[in-house]
């Protein structure tokens, strides 16, 4: 392991004592920026591709792209002595692309120098980042073992491997805050301020937001698409504009964009989670992608590793995306980072939008639809608060799915065939009513949306399953 990654592990090692072990026999966090690293080898078993290249997830890391044709290519250590050892561990942090696809991402052991290998582990994790630890004590009290990241298939997944530790600990230890240069703002938002709907500032970000939108070598690129005003004219999640992050949608210079927008938000409470709406329009997963928060704009904790949760094709709901990370203070003033990459034109193949934008956990402060006691067999009930009074709340349901379809409000988010139930909203702004939910339809799922008539304003849509 190198430079900074180094000394944040050994102090965080420090820190914890016998938490996180006492001895490291391996540590590399590819930063030197060359695959394979000093004193690491590649033993490519086909010959037809590049096999590990350099890539990117925590930094620099090792990637393995989905190559055409058959490929079998070892990522091999350097030896380690584990003549002293008891217990071994390895642990890295990984991503996965297109794990559908996935043929092998072995973890082997060798001790012949790479002669021949003893397979330990086959990963199967999902699609996105995750974390990997493998007991390899079996190996404790050897001389000139090291670890391989094998890598099998014909044009089937991607792996990214990084921050390979291998020590004494079955805990892995803690990961490293990602170094990101990003444009920062100058002012910091409060948390459970108004909903972020980008409608009112003309495409220029305000004090407490900047954009940022890059080439692959951090220059500032002329090709990214990293708006504020909806340009594309795919449409926003409400009104007009909205967050796009992409490729220039009229580009045909297809290339490595890495777009980003950061908000400043002051400190308050110590556990914070964001709801928004989203639109994935192909994006391919990669390290830098997802939610980051920060408190010095500088060094950044993962939040949320990728955007494939998001409604593909489709605008539709995000809600309680946890900002929580025991490294980031939310009490001091931090940063919040949306973050986007890939080599496509927004809304052709790639792309993400993003629309009104909620810190803070609680509900919108316009008209709001709640349900709850969605239970097979009980009552549940449905309640519409802020609206117009004296005017009617309009409530849909569909068991089909969540849109889009266009209304005289705006956009809905349930799919036909849909009910529309009209409330009558009192004095007070609040509508509601009771509906049984028969027995046996536990696991259904079903989606929810609505508008309140007076404002012309759409409720916030909900995506639930029955329990």
């Amino acid at each position: 392991m190198h430079n900074s990654k180094l000394t944040a592990l050994a102090l965080s090692l420090a820190l914890c004592g016998s938490a996180y072990g006492q001895t490291t026999y391996l540590s590399e966090d590819f930063s030197g920026g060359v695959i394979p690293p000093a004193g690491w080898s590649e033993i490519d078993l086909s010959g037809i591709n590049p096999g590990w290249e350099l890539g990117s997830l925590t930094g620099s890391a090792a990637f393995h792209d989905d190559f055409s044709g058959w490929n079998d290519v070892h990522l091999m250590s350097s030896d380690m002595d584990l003549t002293g050892a008891t217990s071994v561990f390895l642990h890295i942090t990984q991503n996965v692309g297109f794990a559908s696809w996935r043929d092998h991402h072995y973890v082997d052991v060798s001790t012949d120098s790479g002669v021949t290998f003893t397979n330990v582990a086959d990963d199967l994790s999902p699609d996105g980042t995750s974390s990997l630890s493998v007991d390899i004590s079996a190996y404790a009290g050897i001389n000139g073992v090291a670890v391989s990241f094998h890598y099998t298939g014909d044009f089937a997944s991607e792996w990214t491997v990084d921050d390979v530790v291998v020590n004494d600990s079955s805990t892995p230890p803690p990961p490293p805050l990602v170094p990101w240069a990003v444009n920062l703002p100058t002012a910091f938002r409060a948390q459970g301020g108004p909903v972020e709907d980008f409608e009112s500032y003309g495409g220029t970000p305000p004090a407490d937001m900047a954009l940022t939108s890059v080439d692959y070598a951090g220059v500032p690129d002329a090709d990214g698409w990293c708006v504020i005003d909806g340009g594309s004219g795919f449409g926003a999640g409400g009104g007009t504009a909205c967050l796009e992050m992409g490729l220039d949608p009229l580009t045909s210079n297809y290339h490595d964009v890495r777009n980003a927008m950061v908000l400043g938000v002051q400190g308050g409470a110590a556990s914070l989670t964001v709801d928004f709406l989203g639109i994935d329009h192909g994006d391919e997963i990669d390290g830098a992608d997802g939610i980051w928060v920060s408190n010095d704009g500088a060094n950044w904790a993962h939040v949320l590793g990728d955007w494939w949760s998001m409604s593909y094709l489709s605008w539709g709901p995000m809600t309680d995306v946890s900002l929580d990370d025991s490294r980031i203070d939310l009490t001091a003033d931090f940063y919040i980072m949306m973050q986007q990459d890939d080599n496509f034109p927004y809304a052709y193949l790639d792309g993400i939008g993003i629309d009104d934008i909620a810190l803070g956990g609680g509900p919108p402060s316009g008209p709001t639809l709640a349900v709850t006691n969605l239970v097979a067999g009980a009552t549940a009930n449905v309640d519409c608060t802020n609206c117009t009074a004296g005017d009617v709340a309009y409530f849909v349901w569909s068991a089909a799915g969540g849109g889009p379809v266009n209304t005289p409000f705006g956009t809905g988010y349930v799919s036909p065939p849909y009910r529309v139930i009209p409330l009558l909203v009192d004095a007070a702004g609040n509508a509601s009513m009771t509906q049984s939910v028969p027995p046996g339809l536990t696991g259904m799922n079903i989606w929810f949306h609505g508008a309140d008539r007076g404002s012309a304003t759409m409720l916030n849509a909900l995506a639930m399953t029955i329990g």
